[in-house]
Order: structure tokens, then C-alpha cells, then sequence
């Protein structure tokens, strides 16, 4: 079973996460932050449950809730639940039967994608409906409301065929109102921006993270994933990697402010002229914190022998026909034909007469796109593979950080798999790098 999207309860006393299996679905779960007790399971039937977050009191959980059935049979989804049957729904805290807010049939598989959220009044849910814009309602699906639309960065400027117009920015992939309503996280082309939301006269307003109209800025350089805000909405949070970063959005103002007002001092009285070949400090940085997590790697001990096989080596066109493999810690020992190589003392050994063995196919352009967001507890497309010969995989671009933690399962021996190697997400066109300190970065 694996364990996914933990959530802080508004008192702190509480962790409310998902849970997946590919035999049985999952369910929502709490444990005390204290570790004192259980966990205790809060749904009362197994689904697809994904996106979790308590409302402002702390006495009811939001989801998104879709067909177990379809989830399992979706091996690669791309981070897109196509006919998912999803929708969303809040339980009690406590624990209870689940109460459907509204109908939502495919969504984003990816974490912080589309995630039901609180904002400034209590009576409503917030959640980013994509092209729709930030969209509000009722805990009963009604009075939805389009609280303001966004636009993320523009796209790269392309040579255009006469009479033709640019295309519009495309929507940025998540946002999340604060819990104040005056300002918004938002999530585009894998960087992190802040966005000041106007209020709503008349018709929604429309905000580009470009920073037309109202303030934004830009908070992440080289990428930022798993936004949202503290509970008073005076901090906001995201990550990449092992890092963790906090911005306070008051002290940002503050100093931001009082930098520019000291640059307009300096160019009124007539100083000297900023060095333009040395980069300018940031006024304010995000406050960064590293975390690591240990973990035992699964590396088994003790010497294997593999006794009979006809054995395709390495080593020329060279193929022994009634040969040993002799495995220790893990690692090939010895190869050679039956009975002339040396075996410790102790060893298991394994008839594999009648088999062929060669060495372990190298996959080096693999995408391995399963299962994004809530992770399977095991893929059958790594099984395949393994079935295959394959016993290692590299992938050149993973589209998303998924694999990273598919990975890590693997080396701990929660899931059984070839070695894989991998970047993190690509860099093309749409990311529209412009400087080369921006590639640097």
C-alpha cells in the first residue's frame, strides 16, 4: 500500500493522507501528529481518492473521489484521468460516508493539480477549473462562481505568417487563493508566481502572471512544485528537489518596497550608476530549508549460485553451455562453465538447467509515464520489462518528478523493478528561456 498527499488538520493535531493499492483502491486516513495511536480510516468505501483538504474549522475533508475500477485500469495516464467518474466530495474529520459537492468526470493525475481548496469565506470551496478560470462554490456544488481568470506566461515569440495574431498565453497548470482572497499562488511553466487577485465587480477579472494591471512576481528561478499557504495565508510554500521554501508575503512587500524607494534615492541624488555586468541581489529570498530522509536500500545478502543454465557471456561470441553463476552481496562473482568456479561455503544453489541467461538489457531511451500522481504499488510495465530481459532503464525526460519516487520504492524493495535511471522534467521552447543567466539558472 502507498501513502500519498499528507495534509496538516487548521489545529495541527492531525495528518490526513490518501492511500492506494492496486488490489483493493484506497481510502483517506488520519494519524495523530504524535504518532501516539493508529491511523484511523475516515472513508467508508475504497475509490480512487486523491487532492485532500480540510475546510477552515478543521471539522470536514474535501477530496476528489473517482472509480477504483477505472484508476486501475488506466496503466499510463500522462497526468490526465481520462472518463475517471471523478468528482468531488467532503466527509467529516472524524470519519463518515462522503457527501458528493459536485461532478468533475476527468481531471489531473499530477499532485497540485486541480486541488479543491478554502479561501476567505468558509462556506465555500475554491478550486482552479482550468480554462473556466478559479472557480467557487457551495459544500452542495451550487452558487459556483468564477472568482478570477489567469493567463500564464506568454508563449515564445514565433515569426508569424502575414495577418496572423500571436497566441494567447496558455493557462497556467494550478492556482490556489489564499486564505485571504487577496492574493493568489500560481503554477505555470513549472515556475511559481504570486498573483495580487482584485476583487470581483461585475464580471471576473482576468490577471497574467506577466504582471499587466496588478502586482505579481515571480518567485522561483529554476522551478517550483507542490504550492500552497499557511493557514493564515501570510506564508506560502513550495518546493523542488529536497528543498523546501517559505515566502512570507508581507515581508517581501516590505522589502521589495524599501529597496526600490533606496535605488530611487541613489538615481535622484545623482550616484554612481549600478555596475550592470555584476547581477543585483534579490531584495527578498524565500526562506529554504533541505530535508533529508534515510531510508534502508533493499540489497540482498548472501552468495547465490545459479547452476546449469546455457550461459550467453559478455565476453566475445564466447557462450558456455552447462555453466555457474555464482552471486554474492548482490553482485556476479563468477561466470563460468559448471563446476569450475569457486563457491563459498554455504551457498543456495538453484537448478536452472534448461534455461538460457545472458546479460541485462540497457533500456536508455525509456519514458516511463505510469500511474502520476497517486502511485501504483506496483507496474506492470516494469514487471513486462523485467519479463523481458530489461534490467535497467534510463529515461532522458520524464515530463514529471513521479519517477523520482517510483525510484526510490524500488531501491527500498517496495516495488519490483529494473534499476532506473532518470532526469526530472524537460526544457523546451515553451519554457521561454530568454537569457543566458536564465539558462544558467
Amino acid at each position: 500500500m502507498v501513502e500519498h498527499a499528507p495534509i496538516w488538520s487548521p489545529d495541527g493535531q492531525y495528518l490526513a493522507y490518501v492511500t492506494w493499492t492496486d488490489t483493493a483502491g484506497g481510502n483517506i486516513y488520519r494519524v495523530r501528529a504524535t504518532g501516539s495511536t493508529p491511523p484511523e480510516r475516515l472513508t467508508r468505501s475504497a475509490a480512487y481518492y486523491d487532492k485532500i483538504a480540510f475546510n477552515k474549522s478543521g471539522s470536514r475533508i474535501i477530496a476528489v473521489r473517482g472509480s477504483r475500477f477505472s484508476r486501475m485500469r488506466q496503466f499510463e495516464d500522462f497526468g490526465n484521468i481520462a472518463n475517471g467518474e471523478l468528482e468531488y466530495v467532503w466527509l467529516p474529520a472524524e470519519g463518515g460516508e462522503a457527501t458528493r459537492i459536485a461532478w468533475a468526470g476527468s481531471g489531473q493525475s499530477q499532485q497540485g493539480r486541480n486541488v479543491p481548496h478554502v479561501g476567505p469565506d468558509s462556506s465555500l470551496l475554491y478550486v482552479w477549473a482550468d480554462n473556466e478560470g478559479l472557480v467557487s462554490m457551495r459544500f452542495d456544488g451550487t452558487d459556483r462562481k468564477i472568482v478570477v481568470r489567469v493567463a500564464g506566461p506568454p508563449p515564445p515569440a514565433n515569426p508569424l505568417p502575414p495577418g496572423a495574431t500571436p497566441p494567447p498565453p496558455p493557462s497556467p497548470d494550478e492556482v490556489l487563493l489564499s486564505p485571504s482572497g487577496t492574493h493568489a499562488l500560481v503554477q505555470a511553466n513549472a515556475n511559481v508566481y504570486l498573483i495580487t487577485v482584485p476583487p470581483v465587480v461585475g464580471q471576473a477579472p482576468a490577471v497574467a502572471v506577466s504582471g499587466a494591471g496588478v502586482p505579481t512576481a515571480r518567485l522561483t528561478k529554476v522551478g517550483g512544485d507542490f504550492i500552497g499557504w499557511s493557514a493564515d495565508g501570510n506564508t506560502a510554500f513550495y518546493s523542488i528537489g529536497r528543498s523546501y521554501f517559505q515566502y512570507d508575503v508581507r515581508a517581501a512587500a516590505v522589502a521589495i518596497r524599501d529597496s526600490t524607494a533606496r535605488a530611487d534615492s541613489v538615481a535622484l541624488a545623482g550616484g554612481a550608476a549600478r555596475d550592470t555586468t555584476r547581477r543585483a541581489a534579490p531584495a527578498y529570498e524565500a526562506a529554504r530549508f533541505d530535508v533529508t530522509i534515510t531510508a534502508l536500500k533493499d540489497r540482498p545478502k548472501g552468495t547465490v549460485v545459479l547452476r546449469g543454465a546455457r550461459i550467453v557471456t559478455m565476453k566475445g561470441q564466447q557462450v558456455i553451455e552447462n555453466g555457474d553463476i555464482v552471486v554474492t552481496d548482490n553482485r556476479i562473482a563468477g561466470v563460468g562453465a559448471r563446476g569450475s568456479v569457486r563457491i563459498p561455503a554455504g551457498a543456495r544453489t538453484i537448478d536452472v538447467g534448461g534455461k538460457t541467461i545472458i546479460p541485462g538489457y540497457v533500456d536508455i531511451h525509456a519514458h516511463n509515464w505510469f500511474g502520476w500522481g497517486v502511485h501504483r504499488d506496483q507496474v506492470s510495465q516494469l514487471l513486462a520489462n523485467l519479463a523481458y530481459g530489461v534490467t535497467t532503464q534510463r529515461d532522458p525526460q520524464t515530463s514529471a518528478t513521479d519517477i523520482l519516487t517510483y525510484t526510490d520504492l524500488a531501491e527500498t524493495g517496495a516495488l519490483i523493478s529494473p534499476r532506473l535511471f532518470s532526469t526530472g522534467p524537460g526544457i523546451f521552447a515553451a519554457d521561454n528561456i530568454k537569457s543566458l543567466d536564465e539558462a544558467r539558472d
